[in-house]
């Protein structure tokens, strides 16, 4: 019938959308400037001007022009004005009845003018622009650019990121934008050069105004249109990534950054695959919640997070890494386009600084194998996380004490591949969480058992079944917490909760003794097989 927005009362809603005259807008706008710009200035332009441009149109309104409204009647010839479309004028060319069963009878009007022709209801008294008063539709918008775009924000800018990411002539570097043929010309020279560069510098990372230094460019540029065009050679070039968080650029050799970085290590691989969740008791899916893995259904953590405690699962504590979880992320920097930042952890107890990697494809931080043994962590271990006092810098604590020999649950691996659980006296110097902690004296050994048990590709109901019975062996009631359960079933196969749980629920086998402690029967094993 009409493809009038269904929000036209609040055109800068989901009905915003961008024209060619926009584009052209924007890319004189551009050229104006002579620089890049971001999406929101850019937004708050064009919503400058249109807003310009509208009340232009309503100051040249005619008297003898109708206000279109979807519940009147109008004739052919008769001409319309739209103030929810920007004041645009239209003659009426012809009118038919209306298809509609649920409408009831209405009409069509074809309607055309200031490169318009589009279909509008008529004699439809249920439309929800038949409810705005005529003074609110002509009257002027007393509301600022930058209040429409604090209102309507999200659709505003993810409508012109996504109009002008289509736009081959418009390209986008870094959060900013900027016509293609007017970026400054960087030869092959130039990138050599800038590997070079980073290449003393052991790979980087290097912002673009350092590799600038050593680039000669025509000096009468403007340094925030030669940075622009030199990132977006580097872009372009495969042998360099951009690793900077959002707001920065910084580059980095990919022949040199870490293979960890790369390719994510077979440890933290993980295949996603369903799980029958719906069964979960309320229990078990708070303590999925809990251990937040970041594998885990994905539960956004509301408002700012600054810092967080974490438990060290074992996959984690063995290659050297942290998840990223939502709420993980909420602290360690982010980027526009880049799936890999390079930043820097700070040991807050010897302010020792060393490299960081957030590698967000594979959903995990890395950089931290030497730093794990290094304070005696062991899986369960505690630590802290939070944001550093300058940008780029995360800040870890381990919750370090005076070491002691404890009796602490500890992994090995059995002849005939199964992962055993013995009580045995470990020194530890860490806090830790009782029913996650997991000592390994040989974790080569478990990692060659990981390998073998990975190659039989046993079913997940037998892998938890086998782990659930040795860890039932080390207490006299032969109860397991689901937490442990987790937390062993990781030291040799990646996997989150949700799965470890549904076993817990829908085997027969598994009862619940209360306090998310399971005991394993036997009998119903040995029937069930």
């Amino acid at each position: 019938m009409s493809d009038y927005p269904a929000n036209a009362s609040q055109p800068w809603g989901d009905g915003f959308n961008l024209s060619d005259s926009d584009i052209d807008f924007v890319n004189n706008l551009l050229l104006e400037e002579g620089a890049p710009m971001a999406s929101e200035p850019l937004a708050v332009a064009i919503i400058r001007e249109r807003l310009q441009t509208e009340a232009k149109r309503r100051a040249r309104l005619d008297p003898e022009d109708t206000v279109y409204l979807p519940r009147n009647a109008y004739r052919v010839g008769q001409r319309l004005v739209f103030p929810t479309l920007g004041f645009i004028h239209g003659t009426v060319m012809s009118i038919r009845p209306g298809a509609n069963p649920e409408a009831g009878p209405f009409e069509v009007i074809r309607v055309q003018g200031e490169d318009m022709e589009r279909e509008f209801a008529a004699r439809l008294e249920n439309h929800h622009l038949n409810t705005i008063p005529l003074e609110t539709m002509l009257g002027a918008s007393d509301r600022s650019p930058e209040q429409i775009l604090r209102e309507h924000g999200e659709s505003i800018l993810q409508t012109i990121e996504l109009k002008l990411s289509k736009d081959t002539d418009i390209v986008k570097i870094g959060g900013r934008w900027f016509p293609r043929s007017l970026l400054i010309e960087i030869s092959h020279g130039h990138l050599n050069l800038a590997e070079a560069v980073l290449d003393v510098a052991q790979g980087g990372p290097l912002p673009t105004s350092a590799l600038l230094e050593h680039i000669e460019l025509p000096p009468n540029v403007d340094p925030r249109l030669a940075a622009f065009s030199l990132d977006y050679a580097l872009y372009r070039d495969e042998r360099f990534e951009e690793v900077g968080a959002a707001g920065e650029m910084a580059w980095f050799l990919r022949r040199l950054e870490p293979p960890e970085v790369m390719f994510p290590p077979r440890r933290l691989a993980y295949d996603p695959a369903p799980a029958g969740r719906s069964r979960l008791s309320e229990p078990l899916l708070a303590l999925e919640r809990e251990l937040d893995d970041e594998w885990g259904p994905p539960a956004e953590p509301e408002g700012e997070v600054h810092e967080a405690t974490r438990i060290l699962d074992f996959p984690h504590w063995r290659v050297g890494a942290l998840p990223l979880t939502p709420r993980l992320a909420k602290i360690f920097p982010h980027a526009h386009e880049a799936t890999r930042i390079r930043f820097e952890f700070v040991d807050r107890e010897t302010a020792e600084r060393f490299p960081g990697w957030v590698v967000t494809p594979f959903r995990y931080v890395y950089g931290l194998a030497e730093w794990y043994p290094k304070k005696g962590l062991l899986p369960g271990g505690i630590l802290q996380i939070r944001e550093g006092d300058n940008p780029g810098e995360i800040v870890l604590e381990a919750a370090t004490r005076k070491p002691a020999r404890e009796w602490i649950r500890t992994a090995s691996a059995s002849p005939n591949n199964r992962l055993t659980f013995t009580m045995q006296k470990q020194a530890v110097a860490v806090n830790y969480d009782e029913l996650s902690v997991i000592a390994v004296d040989d974790p080569r050994s478990i990692d060659d058992l990981w390998l073998r048990l990975e190659e039989q590709k046993n079913p997940l109901e037998r892998l938890v079944a086998d782990v659930f019975r040795e860890l039932a062996k080390l207490n006299p009631q032969s109860t397991v917490h689901a937490r442990t359960l987790y937390s062993a079933i990781n030291v040799v196969r990646r996997t989150p909760p949700g799965s470890i749980f549904t076993e817990l629920m829908e085997r027969p086998y598994y009862s619940h003794m209360g306090d998310l402690y399971y005991r394993f029967d036997e009998g119903q094993w040995t029937e069930n097989r």
